[in-house]
């Protein structure tokens, strides 16, 4: 386990060299990152450190989407199928702009919250890069809005399994040399 020097920057503080939003940053407090990776039930903000520190997300994104099936509309079904299908093999580029397009639409065409959240959620299994950000961003607070405590845990737990802290706490430091 890496043991903090008074040198050392705390978790805060390097989320807000990262420009964490405030509400993350806050909510973080005096935490170490391991105390923070283990408690977070936000598995948006979760999502969002694992991308700014260029690890790919794609496959516990595609988890997330799954958990929300029963809530995707069955006219979006196909293209959120299509993000899922292309976040777990590792589709190239073109693919993956192509099928988070097509969930993108399908989101603004499904019927109510509930299927928006879910298309919108798949859509963030396709996102990795800078355009990735806001679709991730996008899906975190659609889910967020739509899953009761149980769920947001969950989600969190995905996140979890995908990534230790240890993982998160090795990125960082290497962002940092």
């Amino acid at each position: 386990m890496p043991v903090e020097r008074e040198d050392e920057m705390t978790f805060a503080e390097q989320l807000k060299q990262m420009y964490a939003c405030h509400e993350a940053v806050h909510w973080v407090g005096d935490k170490t990152l391991r105390e923070a990776w283990t408690t977070c039930e936000r598995s948006d903000w979760m999502a969002w450190l694992t991308q700014r520190l260029g690890l790919d997300s794609r496959k516990a994104a595609a988890d997330m989407a799954e958990r929300v099936w029963h809530l995707v509309e069955p006219e979006s079904q196909l293209a959120c199928a299509w993000v899922i299908d292309c976040a777990r093999r590792g589709a190239d580029d073109d693919e993956m702009a192509a099928a988070w397009d097509a969930a993108g639409a399908a989101a603004w065409d499904a019927a109510g919250a509930a299927a928006g959240a879910a298309a919108g959620a798949a859509a963030g299994a396709a996102a990795w890069d800078a355009a990735g950000d806001a679709a991730w961003a996008a899906a975190g607070a659609a889910a967020w809005d739509a899953a009761g405590a149980a769920e947001r845990a969950a989600q969190a737990n995905i996140m979890r399994d995908h990534f230790m802290w240890q993982q998160i706490d090795k990125a960082i430091r290497e962002r940092t040399e």
